[in-house]
């Protein structure tokens, strides 16, 4: 047995491409973010992490505590959990993926303390979002036993060329937000503007690409505040791997997030994630990998 997966894991370097897919800057959100041509072609069924923590002049602490991404036989996230500590309580926090029938994301459901709150999700048929329903969901052992529904809003796009506008309706079904997708004639976003009709604020998202193509900074900046508001880079290595994603707030540097790579197999072996003004580190280390 332990041939035939050393074997496979050899195949599965051949069958290489991107493990992440960050054309959207969503690596490392709560959104799903992995390569599903990747993950199908190679079998993978879960990736088990665990938890390492240092502080900034400390030595590293190894821990029990878990991080896991699991995956459906179509490549497609469909849950990540962790369990862990932040305040001297062990806590476990789910993300939950459905999808639909042309395997657009359905739901999303994000656990608390109390249950779940979850998204559903109505997509047209290029898979864009027509409708979001917000619902809460009441769990007691471990079992749904009400869902109530709060909140409905719809989405209205129009197209013209090189530009994509969605208006935002909303449980009033009135509008209240239009968005704006900016692309070049090669087909690249190149910004996205939020315009807030009641008090005419704007946002504006400009993506920057490298000379591969690949996303390398996402920057946001408002018609009332000078400067940029919020900067995310990112860095890939030769292979077109994503292996850093920094995040600025108001010109300060907050965050650092390090992935790296097994040399092998090319899946996921750690992330390294530090809150520069502290110094505080946490790694996530992948050592487990499961395979339908």
């Amino acid at each position: 047995m332990r041939i035939i997966l050393l074997v496979f894991i050899i195949n599965m370097s051949a069958a290489y491409a991107q493990v992440l897919d960050n054309r959207m800057g969503k690596a490392f959100t709560d959104k799903p973010f992995f390569n599903e041509d990747f993950v199908k072609r190679n079998r993978l069924k879960r990736l088990n992490g665990t938890y390492t923590y240092k502080n900034d002049g400390a030595a590293m602490r190894e821990t029990n505590f878990k991080h896991v991404f699991e995956f459906d036989r179509e490549g497609r996230l469909v849950s990540t959990y962790e369990t862990r500590t932040d305040d001297g309580t062990k806590d476990t926090s789910w993300n939950i993926y459905e999808y639909d029938e042309f395997g657009y994301l359905d739901v999303h459901r994000k656990s608390d303390e109390e249950g779940f709150t979850a998204v559903h999700y109505t997509n047209d048929s290029s898979g864009r979002i027509i409708k979001e329903e917000y619902v809460r969901e009441i769990d007691s052992n471990g079992v749904i036993v009400r869902s109530l529904s709060f909140n409905e809003e719809r989405r209205v796009y129009t197209e013209f060329e090189n530009q994509l506008k969605c208006t935002h309706y909303n449980n009033y079904d009135l509008p209240y937000l239009d968005e704006y997708y900016n692309y070049n004639d090669l087909g690249y976003l190149v910004s996205r503007e939020e315009r807030i009709k009641m008090t005419s604020s704007v946002y504006t998202y400009t993506h920057e690409y490298n000379d591969k193509g690949k996303l390398a900074s996402i920057k946001k900046t408002s018609n009332r505040k000078s400067g940029i508001l919020e900067e995310t880079t990112f860095k890939y290595d030769e292979l077109g791997n994503l292996i850093e994603k920094r995040i600025y707030r108001n010109g300060e540097f907050t965050t650092d997030i390090q992935i790296i790579y097994n040399s092998k197999t090319k899946l996921l072996s750690a992330v390294l994630t530090k809150q520069v003004s502290t110094g505080f580190m946490t790694i996530i280390r992948f050592k487990n990998y499961e395979f339908y």
